[in-house]
């Protein structure tokens, strides 16, 4: 409505100042005439991490496989999920069990719900040097429902900064998870 206000004020030669409508856009619109978000000092992460919890536990798990296995000579990979009733992000099973193997990744992943793999994998890059990517899988396959998607997919940016990874790598079946090395080499 108040934009109609500015179309018909405008429109009868009536033409309000520039701070005037500097001052409108800024309180009303999302983003101000400059195209600068107006949302300043509000970053989506400091609602992510209101929403979404890690436990101690959890925390001090991210920071020892993330220092244990820089050096890593072989893969290693932990799935992590969301706790859809507390929103708390923990590992899939208790005992922590580390993959070895894409393919033993690809196994331990559900057919229909999204989940986040912490993936150090070393490679021989195509330059020929070695390297040891620490990536976050984003699993998240086509037959999931709306509402896990939406779930896993307002937690993504807070696991990646919280699991201090380099890269996210967005998976959505088996084949694309046994493909990750290639684009690992890359």
């Amino acid at each position: 409505m108040v934009f109609w206000v500015f179309v018909f004020v405008w429109s009868c030669g009536c033409i309000p100042p520039a701070a005037v409508v500097n001052e409108w856009c800024n309180a009303h619109l999302e983003f101000g005439v400059d195209g600068r978000s107006n949302k300043r000092g509000h970053s989506k992460m400091a609602s992510e991490s209101r929403l979404y919890t890690f436990s101690s536990e959890t925390l001090e798990g991210l920071r020892k496989f993330r220092l244990g296995t820089s050096r890593a000579s072989k893969p290693q990979g932990v799935i992590y999920k969301i706790d859809k009733v507390t929103l708390e992000i923990k590992l899939e099973d208790d005992e922590a069990e580390v993959y070895t193997s894409l393919n033993e990744i690809s196994d331990g992943l559900p057919e229909h719900v999204p989940r986040f793999v912490l993936l150090s994998y070393p490679v021989t890059l195509n330059s020929g040097r070695r390297a040891t990517p620490y990536v976050l899988l984003y699993y998240l396959p086509l037959t999931a429902n709306n509402e896990l998607r939406m779930l896993y997919a307002g937690a993504k940016e807070l696991m990646r900064n919280k699991a201090e990874v380099g890269k996210v790598l967005e998976v959505a079946d088996e084949e694309e998870i046994l493909q990750v090395e290639e684009i690992l080499k890359e």
